[in-house]
């Protein structure tokens, strides 16, 4: 009896000892929120936090999607002792992805974890002018750029025919705004630094001043006349981009989403907008041929189509296409006339990796939630998502589009998280699909789904694919027996 009495004793003072512990572990962690830039989300961003009166002794922790998050452990600070009323900070300072976040502090209370204000992520410099790839018409290049106040110093350097410019612009200053001036034609690269306390970051732009660049477009095929072109027709569409210069990028075609793409010529095709859609490639060179074959729909009356080429900041003419099916002098209808439209906002992270996915939330939508996971580090990843118009699934609740800029071969999953509105009291959710369909073989293919939720209104569910494109959610309602 009295051993047993002792063994409850033991076992009453290691709960009480953990009790007590407990508080102190929480105590010594500091948390926030890190809300995202312009331009990427702050998911993965690693967070420095070290106390304000020893900043050279630190600790790290990264940024979770999970509504940006992070909490870092002031203990795993070495060789400084934890104590309540230090003052403890903490920040963003990424050299090699180029953005930062100002320091943020509190004070140790030990009253649990301890919430910094939040941080705003940016980018360390912003360069308005010129873009990065740009075609400048000019021998002088404007150059607007402001950064954050954790620097004071901006200096340039501008490499070009084995050539070497390099000039101090201001300090003590968050922005400036000059030309540099007498510029022969040719390529450049422009290197801006800032400079702080913390350190230097530098931000590259390439453009380029050709003396020559034009574009060209010529329509094959049976029964075309020049830009008059019969539905229902098999179109060879070439597009030319010359130039005095070596150029290097990305060579885009818009056509109307009615003109069904026969062969791709090695260029990647995308959705772009409710009235075109975009064929790719990237090329080098001065005088570039790209080549693709579309299939003109069938229409009773004649219409008028606009395409246009762009080679990345220069667009082309807008070349207009008359198709008819059997006069060509017929009176066009305006509102069958289009101009290609910019596509929705994307998210973009620096960099992903298969523990660090991409992780796109939405609101208000059947859609909640999209994550894809590479299969490897990958750095300047961006996702949007579109409504789909064609093809669509028969029947189907919702249609949509995931873009991305990282290929097929390099996704090892993409989990999408979607909700279901629940019937009413006689009915039931009797079956719910998300089918993915496959271009190749132009057919809709079911995918796997997993119920992980429900409330009064919605069910919830997962999936995974191992492609990006087009996908559709189907459900059916039952009645209850």
């Amino acid at each position: 009896m009295v051993e047993k009495r002792g063994y409850y004793v033991q076992i009453l003072f290691l709960i009480l000892f953990v009790t007590l512990l407990i508080p102190s572990i929480e105590a010594s962690f500091v948390c926030g929120i890190v809300k995202n830039s312009l331009e990427t989300s702050a998911s993965w961003i690693n967070v420095i936090v070290y106390y304000s009166d020893v900043q050279e002794k630190q600790t790290t922790c990264d940024v979770s999607p999970d509504e940006n998050k992070y909490c870092c452990d002031t203990e795993d600070i070495a060789g400084v002792s934890w104590a309540i009323g230090k003052q403890v900070s903490a920040k963003i300072f990424d050299i090699n992805k180029g953005y930062v976040a100002e320091p943020v502090n509190l004070y140790l209370s030990g009253e649990g974890y301890d919430v910094f204000p939040e941080m705003q992520l940016e980018k360390a410099i912003r360069v308005y002018s010129p873009e990065d790839g740009s075609i400048i018409s000019d021998s002088r290049v404007f150059v607007n750029v402001s950064f954050s106040s954790m620097f004071t110093k901006l200096k340039y350097i501008l490499n070009y025919a084995n050539n070497t410019l390099e000039e101090d612009i201001c300090s003590d200053c968050s922005n400036a705004e000059f030309y540099i001036k007498n510029l022969s034609t040719g390529s450049y690269e422009l290197l801006l630094t800032v400079s702080g306390v913390d350190g230097n970051v530098t931000e590259s732009v390439f453009f380029t001043i050709p003396s020559l660049i034009t574009f060209n477009r010529e329509i094959k095929c049976r029964g075309c006349v020049e830009n008059y072109i019969p539905a229902g027709r098999k179109v060879v569409m070439q597009i030319n981009l010359e130039s005095s210069d070596n150029l290097s990028g990305t060579f885009i075609d818009y056509f109307p989403v009615d003109w069904r793409v026969l062969r791709h010529g090695g260029g990647i095709t995308e959705s772009f907008s409710k009235t075109h859609n975009l064929i790719k490639w990237e090329v080098q060179g001065k005088e570039i041929i790209k080549e693709y074959t579309l299939k003109s729909p069938r229409k009773f009356f004649t219409r008028k189509y606009i395409f246009q080429s762009v080679f990345e900041n220069i667009e082309g003419p807008k070349d207009e296409v008359i198709l008819f099916r059997f006069y060509k002098f017929l009176s066009l209808l305006k509102k069958f006339t289009h101009n290609p439209m910019k596509k929705a906002n994307k998210l973009e992270y620096l960099e992903i990796s298969p523990s660090k996915p991409l992780v796109m939330f939405f609101r208000n939508k059947n859609i909640l939630e999209i994550d894809i996971f590479p299969k490897n580090k990958t750095k300047g990843i961006y996702m949007y998502l579109q409504k789909n118009h064609k093809p669509k699934l028969r029947k189907a609740e919702s249609n949509f589009v995931i873009h991305t800029n990282l290929l097929d071969e390099n996704i090892e999953k993409i989990l999408i998280k979607f909700k279901v509105k629940k019937p009413s009291r006689r009915k039931i959710l009797k079956d719910v699909s998300l089918f993915y369909y496959n271009e190749a073989e132009e057919t809709w293919n079911s995918l796997g789904v997993e119920q992980y939720g429900e409330d009064d209104r919605y069910a919830y569910f997962l999936a995974n694919s191992e492609n990006k494109g087009i996908f559709a959610i189907k459900k059916k309602y039952g009645r209850i027996k």
